[in-house]
């Protein structure tokens, strides 16, 4: 978004409130400052001097948590996102935590090997903190489709290119491994490739537009020439990224990028096999309002067999990527509250399509099991 369209789209806001509806800051904190209008409206005051750039401004600008819900509901039609993306560029976070964050953010994600072997003496602690799973550890594993599954067809359907993700490469290494295990027992040639960075969509969020960039570019490089029909990617944060932002970023996008549901029902693959459990399915926020997919995991599943349990309650698990960093209380609430109204229903399983909501939701859903779809997938398949 240029500076032109930033301003532009911070005019045509008219002040409705219609983004109040369904904005999970503002439905937790019922103040006009955690609405998306409110920070329309310090962005509009302080660029138009009648307000200062103070700690709580900022403060305010940072703790939207970029479900994109509000987008839905805007008459305008206003990209509410990247609004908040440029002005995080603009307007650096003050405290000193905030920005030790960003430093470390940054970091990790331009040198992961080197955090991946400094993070080992404190995984006690980041487990404790409910910043990795229980039942896990960091690891860096290379995912390849060799010897993950033996007798795999040998007349191919097609290729597809896999997009690990931050999350999935070091947390879930085993969702890479069922992504590769299902798409070639389906019949497709699986690549990996090796040069692959983050998405960019974690520097975003603290501002880091320029850094941001810097990884587009580099994982279009990466994935440009390898002849893949689709990239598939267990995180829809990612495949919003790839597909949908890089526009914004470098006018530019791996446009053929999808989430596994998706490429599913397009496909039209008939999964052989039966799930007997009741099963929960929670909507990642950048599946339903960034990638417009809602009832697709839902048909994968009632495909599978299993039993779809509602508990009419679909709010944002409020994990948010750096958000559970940057505002971890207020993340924690909001996870404690879906995993209430989860933990009220008599499902067995919970199903998500996003490996950060499957790390928030561990943290509350204690009485069921919280898996990805490629998992359940994966067990009608080979089990």
């Amino acid at each position: 978004m240029n500076e032109e369209q930033f301003h532009r789209n911070i005019d045509e806001c008219i002040r409705c409130g219609s983004c109040k509806v369904a904005c999970p800051s503002y439905d937790q904190f019922r103040t006009e400052t955690s609405s998306p209008r409110g920070r329309i409206a310090i962005l509009n005051g302080i660029l138009k001097g009648e307000i200062g750039a103070s700690g709580g401004a900022i403060s305010s600008i940072f703790s939207c948590i970029q479900c994109g819900a509000c987008t839905s509901s805007c008459p305008p039609g206003i990209n509410i996102p990247e609004v908040i993306y440029k002005a995080r560029a603009l307007f650096k976070p003050w405290s000193l935590r905030d920005t030790a964050i960003r430093t470390a953010v940054k970091t990790a994600l331009y040198h992961p090997g080197l955090a991946f072997r400094a993070s080992r003496p404190f995984r006690g602690l980041m487990r404790s903190r409910n910043l990795l799973p229980d039942d896990n550890s960091l690891r860096q594993r290379s995912s390849s489709a060799q010897n993950l599954i033996p007798g795999l067809p040998e007349k191919k359907r097609g290729t597809i290119a896999l997009f690990r993700g931050c999350s999935t490469r070091y947390i879930y290494p085993d969702l890479n491994d069922s992504m590769i295990r299902v798409l070639s027992v389906l019949g497709y040639d699986v690549i990996v490739p090796d040069t692959e960075v983050c998405c960019g969509t974690p520097l975003r969020s603290l501002g880091l537009e320029k850094e941001a960039k810097d990884m587009a570019l580099k994982n279009m490089d990466a994935y440009a020439g390898l002849g893949a029909d689709k990239v598939i990617s267990a995180c829809p944060t990612c495949v919003m990224a790839l597909r949908n932002e890089y526009p914004h970023l470098i006018n530019d996008s791996l446009s053929n990028a999808v989430d596994i549901s998706t490429f599913f029902i397009d496909e039209n693959i008939n999964v052989m096999g039966k799930i007997d459990e009741r099963v929960l399915y929670h909507d990642p926020c950048h599946m339903v309002y960034g990638l417009k997919v809602k009832d697709g995991p839902r048909d994968v599943l009632t495909k599978l067999g299993v039993k779809l349990v509602d508990d009419k309650n679909h709010e944002c698990c409020g994990f948010g990527g750096t958000y559970s960093l940057s505002f971890r209380n207020a993340s924690l609430e909001q996870a404690s509250r879906r995993g209430h109204s989860i933990n009220m229903t008599d499902a067995e399983v919970v199903y998500t399509s996003c490996p950060g909501c499957i790390l928030q939701l561990r943290k509350t859903v204690r009485t069921k099991r919280v898996l990805h779809l490629v998992q359940a997938i994966e067990k009608a398949l080979l089990n």
